[in-house]
């Protein structure tokens, strides 16, 4: 690493040429790291940026940190978190609206796209995103009998508030996935009134700086519905991953 990256070339240079132990290593110094990731002279990255795409997080702070992911290294993080949405619950045929959020560099649509279409099991994947007035998505739910929606919990409450404001059901939905903001018990009420067959479920757990975090395991309480992964070492390398939220998030919701 420290002879394709700046960064790392000037952080390791007191080190020998092998080191064996984790805790020989300097602390990467966070707001160094940062600097460091720009997306002029970028001096983080390992290669040149000339075959990626470029996902940004925390834009609400005024500050947005960009992380780049090459080909391989997104099949390979999109393909581990399909893998997990098995262990949530998605089963073969399953028809899953995507409703999280597209565009201003932010990942959460097409990463869950990406994962459905990489998932082990088929699917029919409907790209809705977010951003659609509520009674065109209502329509389009109830159109194509969707079995699973996938959305932020803020998506997914609104979208109920509108069903019971409408007085009515979707009792053809049988899976609520969210991700990137915690569920509350209090929020539950609701999710159900407007879908009464649907179990509300962790979409999984990561994040656009730091890569692949856990996956969802159904469990009897929310705090159970995370396992720890090994996360993978991308060519952008990671910042310390912010703590999951009471119920657990997912990557993408978040960014």
């Amino acid at each position: 690493m420290r002879h394709n990256s700046p960064f790392y070339r000037e952080l390791y240079a007191d080190l020998p040429d092998r080191v064996t132990e984790l805790t020989d290593l300097p602390v990467v110094p966070h707001d160094a790291f940062w600097r460091a990731n720009t997306p002029r002279d970028n001096g983080l990255l390992t290669g040149p940026l000339d075959e990626a795409v470029v996902f940004k997080s925390g834009g609400t702070t005024g500050a947005p940190k960009f992380s780049v992911y090459t080909r391989e290294e997104w099949r390979e993080f999109t393909e581990a978190f399909g893998g997990g949405l098995v262990e949530a619950g998605l089963r073969p045929g399953h028809r899953v609206a995507d409703l999280f959020y597209a565009g201003e560099l932010y990942a959460s649509f097409t990463f869950i796209l990406d994962a459905l279409h990489r998932a082990p099991v088929a699917n029919v994947r409907l790209p809705i995103g977010g951003g659609a007035p509520f009674a065109s998505t209502v329509h389009t739910l109830a159109e194509f009998d969707v079995d699973v929606i996938a959305g932020t919990t803020t998506t997914l409450c609104g979208l109920a508030d509108h069903l019971v404001r409408e007085e009515r059901q979707l009792p053809d939905v049988r899976l609520l996935f969210f991700g990137g903001e915690g569920l509350f018990e209090d929020q539950r009420p609701l999710l159900r009134q407007a879908f009464p067959h649907a179990e509300a479920r962790s979409i999984g757990y990561a994040g656009v700086d730091s890569g692949l975090l856990g996956q969802a395991v159904p469990g009897p309480t929310p705090a159970s519905t995370a396992r720890s992964r090994r996360t993978p070492s991308w060519r952008s390398s990671t910042s310390t991953p912010a703590s999951p939220s009471p119920a657990t998030a997912s990557p993408a919701a978040s960014s």
